[in-house]
């Protein structure tokens, strides 16, 4: 009698130590490339800029978006309030990294870098998304915008 419940644990015992032996594994990988990365730094520099433009969004009660270039105060972009909303999302995104460091004043940047990689950037809190990870027709606004109002740094 004790043997049959001896082999009713032995199937499940196996599979539990190799999951936790992945575990242990994968762990370990991971702790050895943050600590890779702690000891030898980020990695590669990023590509150059080669295109940038600062604004921050005046909201109208209506919805409407109007970005504002910081550095001559005008305006360069309307957004009705159905339109671009993939914008839209990714702002909300920003304003709430900007309140988790503390708040400050909207100063949103774009970049296009060398590489090809466009990065939108909440300067307050630091926090930046390449846009290219969201699909060339979500990136479209943002490289158009770029292509029409940017300067060279």
């Amino acid at each position: 009698m004790t043997t049959a419940l001896r082999d009713d644990r032995d199937p499940l015992r196996k599979p539990i130590m190799a999951i936790g032996v992945m575990l242990a594994v994968i762990v370990l990988l991971v702790a050895g490339v943050r600590i890779e990365r702690a000891i030898n730094g980020p990695g590669e520099a990023p590509s150059p800029v080669v295109a940038e433009l600062s604004f921050t969004v005046r909201d109208d009660p209506d919805g409407t978006a109007r970005l504002i270039e910081i550095r001559s105060g005008r305006e360069i972009d309307v957004i009705a309030p159905d339109q671009e909303n993939f914008f839209r999302t990714i702002r909300q995104i920003m304003q709430r990294e900007r309140k988790r460091a503390g708040g400050g004043d909207e100063h949103l940047t774009l970049r296009r870098r060398a590489d090809g990689a466009v990065e939108f950037t909440e300067e307050a809190s630091g926090f930046t998304l390449d846009v290219r990870g969201f699909g060339s027709q979500n990136g479209r606004f943002f490289s158009e915008l770029l292509s029409r109002e940017s300067i060279t740094p």
